[in-house]
């Protein structure tokens, strides 16, 4: 018979790194993890962590990104400025020892890298949706400015896609009414926090 390890058996706590679009710490979305996996040891950094709010540009790119600062202020940030800063802190969390790098971003940040396995929550969906083959979504954006995106995006990733804008948190009766009306098999939230 097999001995089954128990998560709280291992020597030294495996450790994956908890990437945010803004900066860190972010404990709305972070503290789901920590609840879920106990034992795990989970190192935050923040793509924008050593930026000021005053050294933001204004959002004018393909693909605006909504975040929030340390301070809880909402910032909207175009995903070219945020990719060289998000590989940086890949790298520092890197060299502090991680084993696995979540990205808290539905964003695709298509060049990101890394040396240990890479979680990316666009690549896993699609993933998932194509197990399941679904290929007709409606899919949830948190910002009208990112349905047009969105939308491409998720085409040339081979699905159609009806995307519709409302807010996760306070906008539940919007969503119902996207999912009710909507013509695809599937919802998706392309929304982290």
């Amino acid at each position: 018979m097999a001995t089954v390890i128990q998560p709280h058996q291992l020597v030294g706590a495996p450790s994956v790194g908890l990437l945010s679009i803004g900066q860190s710490p972010r404990p709305d979305l972070t503290a789901q993890f920590r609840r879920l996996a106990p034992h795990v040891s989970f190192m935050e950094a923040g793509a924008l962590h050593h930026l000021s709010e005053a050294a933001l540009p204004p959002a004018q790119g393909a693909y605006p990104l909504v975040t929030r600062l340390r301070n809880g202020n909402r910032v909207v940030i175009d995903e070219a400025f945020l990719a060289p800063h998000l590989q940086t802190a890949v790298n520092e969390t890197i060299k502090r020892g991680v084993k696995v790098v979540a990205l808290l971003c539905a964003g695709s940040f298509d060049a990101l890298h890394c040396d240990v396995p890479l979680l990316k929550p666009f690549a896993l969906a699609q993933a998932a949706l194509r197990t399941m083959g679904l290929t007709s979504i409606d899919v949830i954006s948190p910002f009208a400015q990112q349905e047009e995106p969105i939308r491409r995006r998720w085409q040339a990733a081979g699905f159609q896609a009806r995307v519709s804008t409302a807010h996760l948190v306070d906008d539940v009766e919007r969503i119902a009414d996207c999912v009710g009306t909507g013509s695809g098999r599937c919802v998706v939230l392309d929304y982290v926090g």
